[in-house]
């Protein structure tokens, strides 16, 4: 320990005497070598004197008790702006979910077997059944009567005009609407 790094590095304990004999003999030899080294000892030497020359004096055990009292009585906010934001967003949130998944819907759903083709080729008749006009049983009755026509009624109402085949729903819905 021959730097003055070192010397540096242990000054506190030299000051403190917590070094072993020999520690504080190489440090002493530097400190007889090196003036700046000597200074500082020196300097932190007597801040120590100081230190524990001087006398704290603490409050009396009467302070610390209430101060206890103090802190134990008063009530310490728990989050609440941050409690508050969250519970803004996620109570709502909860009762929707609770609303869509608890409450029953009561829809009345008829499963009709038509071929998408035809829906997509005739959009009013695919807007008649979704309207509920188009019910399970008129598809019945249509199939029956569709089985004992020609097997050209489809070349036939595809050479209707517009107008002809929107009368011919008109029809077909005075005839099978049922009230709607």
């Amino acid at each position: 320990m021959s730097t003055c790094k070192d010397f540096r590095k242990h000054l506190i304990d030299l000051v403190e005497r917590k070094l072993s004999a020999r520690d504080r003999r190489e440090l002493d030899e530097h400190r007889a070598r090196c003036a700046s080294c000597q200074e500082e000892y020196h300097e932190l030497e007597r801040l120590c004197e100081l230190l524990d020359a001087d006398e704290v004096v603490l409050p009396e055990k009467e302070f610390f008790d209430r101060v206890r009292r103090q802190v134990r009585e008063r009530e310490l906010p728990v989050r609440g702006r941050a409690l508050r934001k969250i519970a803004r967003i996620l109570v709502p949130v909860a009762v929707i979910v609770a609303i869509v998944l608890l409450v029953p819907r009561h829809e009345k759903t008829v499963e009709i077997a038509v071929p998408t083709a035809v829906l997509l080729e005739d959009r009013d008749l695919a807007q008649l059944g979704l309207n509920g006009v188009v019910t399970e049983q008129l598809l019945d009755e249509l199939s029956i009567v569709e089985d004992a026509l020609s097997p050209g009624l489809d070349e036939m109402l595809d050479e209707l005009t517009e107008s002809e085949q929107d009368q011919f729903v008109d029809e077909l819905v005075a005839l099978y609407g049922n009230g709607t």
